[in-house]
């Protein structure tokens, strides 16, 4: 039996028939647990026409997934037979689809959730001109609700390739979201800002087969990251100050940045050069070289990325840079 909470959305993927949830249509969960967190690797076998039939077959049951790190597969493939009256009309319908996601905790920090969806099908009809339709599709997916305890940067990433079709979302229960659509050798990412609150994130696969179609057989598999940041998180560092330099937290009240200057900087450093995002904000030398903090200005609105050039009394240069989220 189909999931209901996948099926109500109406969000179209040119692709394919796939669809996913309006995030807005669902009801917000009672606390901040995760809520309906599952895995559903789900296939889909039909074939219709007058007097057309389909033997039965067997469907999952959602496996649970929590935000505590550990991924959760699950692996499901079905075929039927499609008959008609006349006995020579017989279709083959087979599908397959495979799921594995997992969640970091879902808190005031950093979170990961990683979804991995593959899913094929097939239609082998006896006759060119079968009076039947058979249709396989296999939508593997996972779906999960949660409560935020303070806004978060949201990017998502992912790739896919094959002959169908996948889709990433999330977003809170009154109308924000965010999703990102693949079709064949897709790739892409987006990013949005999440309010404190209810939330939900719904990932879902999509291979189809029809056997009046000229191609009768599909695969297609996608991979998808959802970084969850907090407001002015800072990514990895990149490069090496030689132990002068030390970038440190944003300040969302000013969104001023931390630029912590070492015991070494006056030891090794001729001068210190300090850039956000290409424009310069600092120029020092000399005896300014001490131990101290500087708080470097940028916009609270937008994101940062803070380079520190380095001049050493060796002749040496050396760069340091690190990224910082938006404040709002």
């Amino acid at each position: 039996m189909k999931n209901q909470l996948v099926r109500r959305g109406a969000v179209g993927i040119a692709a394919g028939a796939l669809t996913l949830t309006g995030l807005a249509s669902l009801a917000a969960p009672a606390h901040a647990t995760i809520q309906d967190g599952e895995v559903t690797a789900e296939v889909d076998l039909d074939n219709w026409g007058t007097d057309c039939q389909v033997t039965a077959w067997d469907g999952p049951s959602a496996l649970a997934v929590l935000d505590n790190g550990v991924p959760v597969s699950q692996t499901w493939s079905a075929t039927a037979t499609g008959t008609h009256a006349n006995p020579a009309d017989v279709t083959t319908l087979s599908a397959s689809s495979r799921v594995t996601a997992s969640m970091t905790p879902i808190g005031a920090g950093p979170s990961t959730i990683k979804v991995d969806v593959t899913a094929a099908a097939s239609t082998a009809p006896a006759l060119a001109d079968s009076a039947c339709s058979g249709t396989a599709e296999a939508t593997p997916r996972m779906q999960a609700e949660f409560d935020l305890p303070a806004p978060m940067w949201v990017t998502i990433t992912g790739n896919g390739d094959g002959n169908g079709a996948a889709q990433a979302a999330i977003g809170d229960f009154d109308g924000t979201a965010a999703a990102l659509v693949l079709g064949t050798r897709g790739a892409g990412s987006t990013s949005i800002l999440l309010p404190a609150g209810p939330a939900a994130v719904q990932v879902q696969g999509q291979a189809r087969a029809e056997a009046d179609d000229a191609v009768k057989s599909r695969s297609y598999g996608a991979s998808f990251t959802f970084e969850l940041q907090p407001l002015g998180a800072a990514s990895g560092i990149s490069g090496s100050s030689k132990g002068t330099v030390v970038l440190g937290a944003r300040d969302c009240a000013s969104g001023g940045i931390a630029v912590d200057l070492t015991k070494k900087a006056k030891k090794k450093a001729k001068q210190v050069r300090v850039s956000v995002n290409g424009a310069k904000v600092a120029k020092l030398k000399g005896k300014k070289l001490k131990p101290r903090t500087l708080v470097v200005p940028a916009a609270r609105g937008a994101a940062a990325e803070v380079t520190v050039q380095v001049k050493l009394k060796n002749g040496k240069k050396a760069t340091i840079k690190r990224s910082y989220q938006a404040c709002s």
